[in-house]
């Protein structure tokens, strides 16, 4: 299968401009009013792609999570034709540098986990937030189950990646959060970063998007084709994958 080069034509700017501006001004309300919005604009009509079993499915030059909570928080699967286009932007890649799985479909259940999750280690970092603030906070990040769309990771359609070398060891793409918070340099082209990070996340985010994935700004290892979000900022009306029944998994 062949892919053509995604086309800023094809991305809504004006809509990724606005948001990306309410998420580096943390303006949690203010976007999520934005991206809600524009989910509403967008159906969901389920394709009927296989839920692949990655282990399985996927060449041995993709590395996948092998870290304790990794099967907490998925299930190694991912749609046939996320897969495809996995493959082919592995053969893109640039020779030493590897695709790395982190997280890929989750169920409601993880979901909810990790919500409670994010939601006590805000609460630790700021015990002064209101609840209003910390649950806004955690969907500013968190797709959830009561959204007006599926959340992408529930889909099969979405998932976080970064780059290894030839033996699975993770590329840096990221320095100590005790120097730069997390939140602050998970932006994707967050600036004040070593050269050779800033050039490892080019490098993932040209192969990524060059095969349809859409990223998002906020997080530089998320990447999703075919679901609501991927729909909103590529300014298409239907998404084409939804929660996939229980018969569309493939072992």
């Amino acid at each position: 299968m062949q892919y053509t080069k995604q086309k800023n034509s094809e991305l809504d700017l004006e809509l990724i401009k606005k948001s990306e501006e309410l998420g580096k001004q943390n303006k949690y309300k203010e976007y999520l009013e934005l991206i809600n919005k524009e989910l509403k604009k967008v159906r969901t009509e389920e394709n009927g792609e296989h839920m692949l079993y990655l282990p399985k499915y996927l060449p041995k030059t993709i590395f996948l999570n092998p870290e304790k909570n990794a099967t907490k928080y998925q299930t190694f699967y991912l749609r046939e034709g996320i897969v495809n286009r996995l493959k082919y932007v592995q053969k893109s890649l640039p020779k030493g540098y590897h695709l790395w799985l982190a997280n890929t479909t989750r169920t409601e259940k993880i979901v909810l986990e990790l919500y409670n999750l994010y939601i006590k280690r805000f609460k630790k970092q700021d015990p002064q937030l209101s609840d209003e603030i910390v649950d806004l906070k955690v969907r500013n990040i968190l797709a959830m189950p009561d959204d007006k769309t599926p959340p992408g990771h529930m889909t099969g359609g979405a998932l976080d990646v970064i780059l290894a070398d030839d033996k699975g060891n993770k590329l840096p793409m990221k320095i100590d959060k005790t120097k730069v918070p997390t939140e602050i340099q998970s932006f994707t082209f967050y600036s004040n970063l070593p050269q050779k990070m800033k050039k490892n996340r080019k490098i993932l985010y040209d192969a990524m998007v060059g095969v349809g994935f859409n990223n998002y700004f906020r997080e530089f290892w998320h990447y999703s084709y075919g679901d609501a979000y991927w729909a909103v900022r590529q300014k298409k009306k239907v998404a084409v994958y939804g929660i996939p029944s229980k018969k569309l998994f493939k072992k």
